[in-house]
Order: structure tokens, then sequence, then C-alpha cells
């Protein structure tokens, strides 16, 4: 709704697009000064919205995205109905046939059920989105369509232009009717739900749309009065000819008074607009021309009476009104779903829409999907309490000094969020949370993030400690934050995706074992026993395979714990990223005992930085179910020792390829091995849903049973064309049996004879250590 400039440069964005020469409105009022005329409709209109393409970079059009639904579908043909059968009882009207009336009644009361149980549902679900102001425009639309059909039907012995007309009037007028009722039956409806606490207020578009009806009409404003002969005469009791040549004798007597008074002329240009012109008719229409002639005293001059004046002025904001509205309802955008693709409903071509796209469906529970799916990142200061508790110790003028520093770094970051064009969602205590529609431009500000935090810790930032970045791409749900007054003031993030991100970034620290080491010691402790006591925790935290020497890393302990420390990506975040850049060969190095992919953030330019892509295995995190990731790291130029290999998809592959080959060359991945049991074991099979059921325990051949059996909650990846189960089983042995070895000491799993597992669909079982193996 137009309540911040960002609104009000959507509506500029469609208005000036589509009313570059408007009939009623001045240029003045097209660009924002129709807010102040129409106040009760700014604050109610929701503001149009870009509609992307299917890279998600491209905008295609502005304006309201509606899914063609079978609800709308169904909507639209009880109108269809309704409307059918008025014209046809006022088309035979004459010959009193009882069954057309019982007809045309039958369809006003299903039209009217119908109405009411969408506007219900709108009401519900509107916490001051203009969800109510959008339904009446797009059906105002659908009710000049369902007449335009329904002429189709007039009587050919009496063809008649004014009596067409009037009976477009006379049915619009039914409808008109039916939808104030239908309305406020919903809201008496709502009203008695004792579960839902809400008195939803009726839009001042409803009252235009049934008093005024011209929306029911009429697609577009009419270029002369003479065009809305039945309009004047239902509304205004006015012929529309008398009218026009009424304010051409007006128009004739002021042109007059002006060239004999160009003093004249001046006011009414200063008092009515600079582009005022009065070379037609309708320039009377104009309600500061007609208050200024009202004021100078010149209605006498012109022979306009009160009552005249009265008349052009309602008459002249009637059609300002509709000019605004019928600009906006062509806005409305049609779309229809082509398997999982959204297209734009057109009679041409059918253009495919971002996948992330809503459309509006008023009659679907919601109306709008409160699920979106969306790229996000969260950055995360470590110990932030910890440094402000230090900073309040030291005194004011720390205090104060860090306050200036955080104020730089949210500068700095507002700055990436910008040239990035990230959505700032909210803050998240020590960090923020950010969204976006491209998987580019988020690991681009995650590195930019992680390189400016440098930069300023260089210099003395407070928060030294580390920040803690991650990245995802799933789905978030959206939830109405409301007031006592039920005014949704905004929406916040919930659900599996929020959940993810606060979990990869708040992942195990190796510095958390020495901050718990220096409480226990300031606390009184001795010190060789408390290094005695977490001696197995600090070697978990820092195993030799594991360990990093750069200063922003992520790695998975032995258990399978993550330990965040840079930047972590999930695997839907990498095989969306996929998709975004053009890749053919790719660049390898190896870093800190590990190999990465690299690539550039921006191509070509001097001071880019340089994303590298590891892939670190399968990770435990608090209530979510193991899952794959990678990191992220960060340099400001390639490192001299590369290679280059060619690019198979998919990326994740391609990253799982790398751990593969560089553990086979190193003897240290030789003795891991052995760490894996050799009778541990791997069953999976398929459900009746689709989904993959995994099953890990401990083979015991002597009987054909399975000791300590567990259902491990996988994430089952895509695998590529002809890649077998067994390579990705395989590739991820060593942190499947971590996960595996983690549930046993939370469970001790339970026996189960393999032969009840035998002959279920997708059927697979082989030893962990060496899938190749298969168990009958």
């Amino acid at each position: 709704m137009v309540r911040d400039e960002k609104s009000l440069d959507a509506f500029r964005q469609v208005l000036k697009e589509d009313l570059q020469d408007p009939l009623y409105l001045t240029p003045e009022e097209v660009v924002g000064g129709w807010c102040d005329m129409f106040p009760a409709l700014a604050t109610s209109l929701p503001a149009p919205f870009p509609i992307f393409a299917r890279d998600e970079e491209h905008v295609v059009t502005w304006g309201y995205p509606l899914l063609l639904s079978e609800g709308v579908r169904k909507l639209r043909s009880a109108l269809d109905n309704l409307v059918r059968s008025e014209t046809q009882l006022r088309l035979q009207s004459s010959s009193g046939h009882p069954d057309l009336k019982r007809n045309a009644l039958s369809h006003r009361e299903k039209y009217h059920n119908s109405i009411a149980t969408t506007l219900e549902n709108v009401f519900m679900n509107d916490y001051h989105r203009g969800l109510v102001d959008l339904f009446l425009l797009f059906h105002s639309g659908e009710v000049i369509r369902s007449l335009s059909l329904a002429s189709k039907i007039e009587d050919p012995q009496h063809p008649s232009a004014g009596a067409s007309a009037e009976r477009r009037e006379q049915v619009a007028s039914v409808v008109a009717d039916l939808l104030r009722r239908a309305a406020l039956t919903a809201v008496d409806q709502l009203r008695q739900l004792a579960q839902v606490q809400i008195t939803p207020a009726l839009t001042p578009l409803l009252g235009i749309i049934c008093q005024d009806q011209l929306l029911l009409v009429e697609s577009r404003p009419p270029k002369n009065l003479t065009q809305l002969g039945g309009y004047l005469q239902a509304r205004f009791r006015q012929n529309a000819e008398a009218l026009h040549a009424a304010n051409l004798r007006v128009l004739e007597r002021l042109n007059d008074l002006v060239v004999r008074r160009p003093e004249v002329g001046s006011l009414l240009r200063i008092a009515g607009g600079s582009n005022l012109k009065l070379d037609r008719p309708e320039a009377l229409l104009q309600p500061r021309l007609l208050d200024a002639i009202r004021s100078a005293g010149l209605a006498e001059t012109l022979h306009l009476s009160a009552v005249q004046l009265d008349l052009l002025r309602e008459l002249g904001l009637r059609l300002k009104t509709f000019e605004l509205l019928s600009t906006l309802r062509r806005r409305i955008l049609p779309m229809e779903r082509q398997g999982t693709t959204l297209v734009l409903a057109g009679p041409s071509s059918a253009t495919p829409i971002a996948k992330t796209t809503r459309p509006y469906d008023f009659t679907a529970p919601g109306v709008v999907d409160s699920a979106v799916r969306r790229f996000g990142l969260i950055y995360d200061l470590s110990n932030f309490t910890t440094v402000l508790e230090e900073m309040r110790k030291e005194g004011r003028m720390a205090e104060e000094r860090a306050l200036q520093f955080m104020y730089v770094f949210q500068n700095r970051l507002e700055a990436i969020r910008l040239r990035r064009r990230l959505t700032f969602e909210k803050f998240l205590g020590d960090g923020a949370f950010y969204t976006s529609r491209r998987a580019l431009r988020v690991i681009a500000a995650a590195c930019e993030i992680q390189n400016v935090y440098e930069q300023l810790r260089t210099i003395g930032f407070p928060f030294n400690h580390g920040i803690r970045i991650a990245l995802n791409f799933g789905v978030y749900r959206l939830l109405p934050m409301l007031h006592p007054g039920l005014e949704a003031k905004r929406f916040e993030f919930f659900g599996h995706g929020i959940v993810e991100l606060a979990r990869l970034t708040t992942g195990k620290s190796t510095r958390e074992v020495s901050d718990i080491a220096e409480f226990l010691v300031h606390s009184g402790y001795d010190p060789a026993e408390v290094d005695g006591f977490l001696a197995p925790l600090t070697a978990v935290r820092s195993s030799r395979h594991q360990k990093s020497l750069r200063r922003y890393a992520a790695t998975l302990d032995a258990h399978g714990e993550l330990i965040n420390e840079g930047i972590v990506v999930a695997l839907p975040f990498l095989e969306e990223l996929e998709l975004e850049f053009d890749i053919g060969d790719l660049t390898v190095a190896e870093i800190d005992n590990a190999e990465y992919l690299l690539f550039p953030i921006d191509p070509g330019l001097a001071d880019t930085l340089y994303v590298g892509l590891r892939y670190l295995g399968v990770a435990r995190l608090k209530g979510l179910p193991p899952q794959e990731l990678a990191e992220a790291a960060v340099w400001t130029e390639m490192p001299s020792d590369t290679r280059s290999i060619p690019f198979r998809p998919p990326l994740i592959d391609c990253l799982r390829r790398l751990v593969v080959a560089h553990e086979d060359d190193d003897p240290v991945g030789h003795t891991r091995a052995q760490e894996i049991g050799e009778s541990l074991i791997v069953i999976t099979y398929v459900l009746e849903d689709g989904t993959r059921k995994w099953i890990f325990g401990e083979y015991r051949d002597a009987d054909d049973v399975i000791l300590h059996s567990l259902q491990v909650p996988i994430q089952t990846p895509e695998f590529s064309p002809g890649e077998p189960m067994e390579m990705w089983l395989f590739r991820n042995r060593f942190d499947l049996a971590q996960v595996y070895e983690g549930l046993r000491r939370e469970s001790p799993g339970i026996l189960v004879p393999l032969s009840t597992l035998r002959g279920r669909p997708g059927y697979l079982a082989c030893f962990l250590v060496a899938p190749h193996r298969a168990i009958g």
C-alpha cells in the first residue's frame, strides 16, 4: 500500500508507462498527485511489483500475478451464468415467461454464495495487504468480459445501441447489488466465527464499484462525454449530447474571456496546472479549474450555475478515479501452470515466469502461498555478548568506540547489500538475515562480508572473535506479525529454511573449548585438571584430517558435527548456483591440504574476489536430517599453483570427486577406511510415497540379521544419468559412518532379520566400507 517512497515508485513505474497521454488525470497526478486527491485509495491499494523472467534476473513487467486456478474458473462460470440469465430475462421481458425469472433468481443465489465465500477467504487473509482491492479490480474486469460475451445474444430483430447500453447498465446494477450483499454476508460470517477475532473493514473501492458502476461496464476511460450516454443517464440523469454541447458553449466563452483578459488565463493555468488545455470540452472536468472559476467569480460570466459546477466537478473526480483504477486493473496478469512452469497466460504466446513468483489465487486458502523459495544468507559475529561485556568493564570510552566500529561495519554491509541487490529481512541479535532470488548475488555478498570483516578486524574492530556465514536455498514461510488492531505491519520468515540457516551458522567452534577452559580456570579449578577434563573434546575438535590453518574455515569433526568459522553452503544452494553461470573448465587449487574449485565473483574486474568451493561431507545438525555441505572460502587473488579440469555436471559431483581423489593420494586417507567397521551394512528401499528409506546396522552372517539397526534420515541426492547409488555411498562412506556412530550414542538400535526387508521396491543392501559388495 502507498505508505512509503518505494510503493510510490512502483505506482509511478506503472502509471507513467500506461498513461503517457492521460485523458483526465494530470501529469502531476500520474506521478503521485493522485495520492493526495484520493487518500483513501492511496492507503488501501497494493503497489504493483516486478514480475521476473525465468532467469530471476530480468523484469518482464510490473503488476499483480493472478493464477487461473480451478476455483477462479468456477467463480467465472457462476458470473457468466448470472450475466447470461439476466440478459435473456431483459431481452424477453415482454414474454413474461416464468422460467426465465426462476432461472435468473437461481443464478443470482449461486453467484451470491460463490462470491461471498471468496470474499470471506480474501477478508480473512487480507492483513491490510490490499487483497480485497485486488480482488475487486480483478472481478470488475471479469464483469466487463462477461457482459461482452452476453452481448452476442442480443435480439437481432431489435438492434439498438442505446438499448444494449441500457441493458448493460441494468445487468451491471444487479451484479453490483449482489457484490455488495455478498461482502456484507462475508463480513457477518467472519464476525460470527468465535475462533477468529477479526472485524474486516469494507474497502472504499467496494463503494466506488457498487455505487458508481463505471468499472463494471467500461474497460477504458471514454475519450469524450458522448460515449458515456448510458452512464450519465443512469447516474446523473443527464443527456450526454446535451452535456457535451453545454460544455462546448462554456468553453467558447472561457476562451473568449482569456483572449480579452490574459490575466484570467494566467490565473486559471496557475490554479489548474501548467498543462491545462482549453481546447476540448473535457477540460471542464478538472476539479482545480472549476474551483478556480468559482473562486474568481467567473461562473456567472460563463453561464455556469452552482449545480452545473458541482455536477462537472463530481463527474471529473469519478473519471479520474476510473482512469487510475482501470489502468491498475490492466496490470492484473493472468497466469497458468504448464507442468511445473508458471507462464503468463496470453492469446499468442506463454511467457515463462520465475518459479519464485507467488501468484494470487483468491479462491485458495491464504490467497497467496505463504511458502517462498529464496536464497538465504545469515551472518553471525562470534562471542558477541562476551565482547560487549568486556567493553562494559573497560568503561564508556570503550563502549563508544565499539559502537562507532559497529556503525562502520553496518554501513559497509549496507553498501554490499545494495550492490548485490539483496533484501534485508531482519536483524538476529548479533547477526542479520538477507534473501535474494539469485545464488550468485548471495555468495558474492557472503565473500564480500567476510572480506570487509577481515579489513576492519586488522584495524581494531573489537568484535574480532570471528564471523560465521551460512547460505542455503529453501522454502521459507511468511507469518504476518499483527498488532492489537490486527494489521500486519510486517511478515516474518519462519519454517525449515530459517531453522536450517540458523543451525548452519551456529555450528560448533574450536574456540568453544578454550572459552570453557577459561571459564573453569577463572572459577578456581586447577588448569592441569581442566586440560585433562577437556582433552577428549579438544582431540575431537582438532582431529588431524580436519584441522585448518586458515582463519576462516568450516569443517566437520569426527562425529559429523559442523564447526563453522567461515562460510557454509547447503547442497540445494550449489545445485541452483550451477544453473546461473556458464562453466567451461574448472580451476582447481590445493590449499591447506585440501582441493578447491575456484571462480571469480566479478570476472574482468581488477579487484574481484575469488571463491573456492570444497566438499565438507554429511553433517549432523540439531533437529534436522543429515545433509551434505560444502565450504566457500575467499581469496583476494588467484593462487599461483592451479590446474584446470573439464566440468562434468553436476557441480556437487565435481566437489565429491576431488575429495575422493585427494584421499586416494593421501596416506591418511587410506587409514580412514579402518575407521569403518567391516560389518557395517546399509539397506535402502523405496516407500509407497516415493521417498527412500535408509537403515544402517551391523550384519551378522551366521543368522542373516542386522544388529543395532537404526533408521538414518538421509536426504537422498539426485544421481547423474547412469550413476550407480553405490558410487555415492562410496564417496560419502566416512561421513555416513560418522552419522551412524553419532546416532548409536543416542540409541542402541534394534535387531532386524534381513529377510523381512528383501523384496521391497528399490531394495539394495551393501557393506559401507566397500559398497560394491552387495548382499543378496
